[in-house]
Order: structure tokens, then C-alpha cells, then sequence
């Protein structure tokens, strides 16, 4: 949709890829180990606790990652790359199959036991 937005919230947008699109689309990273932001710099740096989830929305090539904690989009920051971990990179998935750590397809069930099971 093409909302106005106000020009405020287009200057943050040239700093971070803002979150157009799912959750799902950005890359999940966990938590491996604490970071505390120093005192006063707690609403740029996020906290993160071992075993946290972030969904990252700044460019993975970077020291500092930008992101959300998942499923809360208005918990962001910025945290150390060295303290968290990939989870899943939707962009490589998508375009390399075979490293698919989805669930393995499920074998087929012989035509013989569908028919018992279902009386016909």
C-alpha cells in the first residue's frame, strides 16, 4: 500500500531495510552469548540473553546487526554479530535446496493400509 508516511519514518528507512514484508523474510539469528547495552545506550542497542531470537533487518556483512526479537517487531536494536549465531538465512535457502534443514518428506504410505484404514 502507499501510505504518506512522514518524513521521519523515511529517514530511518535509509539507515535499516524496514520491515516490509513477514517475519519469515529475514534471517534468524539466536543469542549465544549475553550482550548488555552500556548504561545510557539501552534505545539504539538491544539486550539480548543467550538463547534469545532476533530477526535481523540490517545486511548480514556487518559487526553490528540490526533486528527485532522475533515475534515482537517493537523489541529492536542493534547487537554484536559475534554474540549471535544464523539460525536460518532465508536467502540462501531459497536459493540452495539441498541444505534444506526442514522437516524430511514423509514417506508414502502403501496404497494397501490407506484402503484397510479407510474401510473401502
Amino acid at each position: 500500500g502507499l501510505v504518506n508516511k512522514t518524513d521521519h519514518k523515511e529517514t530511518t528507512k535509509m539507515l535499516v531495510l524496514e520491515d516490509e514484508g513477514p517475519d519469515e523474510s529475514f534471517p534468524l539469528v539466536v543469542c549465544k552469548e549475553e550482550f548488555t547495552p552500556p548504561g545510557n545506550r539501552g534505545n539504539t542497542l538491544l539486550q539480548i540473553l543467550p538463547g534469545d531470537l532476533m530477526r535481523v533487518t540490517s545486511p548480514l556483512d556487518v559487526l553490528m546487526y540490526h533486528g527485532f526479537m522475533e515475534g515482537r517487531r517493537t523489541t529492536r536494536g542493534w547487537f554484536p554479530k559475534k554474540n549471535v549465531q544464523i539460525v536460518e538465512d532465508p536467502l540462501i535457502s531459497a536459493e540452495d535446496e539441498e541444505v534444506q534443514l526442514g522437516p524430511l518428506p514423509m514417506p508414502k504410505v502403501p496404497q494397501a493400509l490407506l484402503q484397510r484404514r479407510f474401510g473401502q
